[in-house]
């Protein structure tokens, strides 16, 4: 049976602030109500600061994701991650048009 999109996102677990990231490993977990997943660190480094407003309000992240529903501040420990990073808009695409395949997604 195919998966379904989660939803509006109810719940995001606010990890300690200073926690050492490493790239890749996942630091935290977020839940809709039909799904919980993990979040993984974009680059290693340490987590300075967290939106301590989502946990009265977690309906930003929904809402506004891109402004006030920021979740976590990363200082990176070397820009040299960032190569490891999509920025090719259709590479982005082509890797988004297979996790839809992949897990069924719709």
């Amino acid at each position: 049976m195919p998966r379904r999109w989660p939803g509006d996102i109810v719940y995001i677990a606010l990890p300690p602030e200073g926690k050492k990231l490493t790239q890749g490993k996942s630091f935290t977990k977020l839940e809709s109500g039909k799904w919980l997943g993990k979040i993984s660190a974009v680059v290693s480094g340490e987590l300075v600061e967290v939106n301590e407003e989502l946990e009265e309000n977690t309906q930003l992240i929904n809402e506004d994701p891109y402004g006030e529903g920021w979740m976590f501040k990363i200082k990176p420990d070397t820009m040299d991650e960032l190569k490891n990073l999509m920025t090719d808009p259709g590479e982005i695409q082509e890797w988004l048009k297979k996790e839809i395949a992949e897990h069924g997604m719709k």
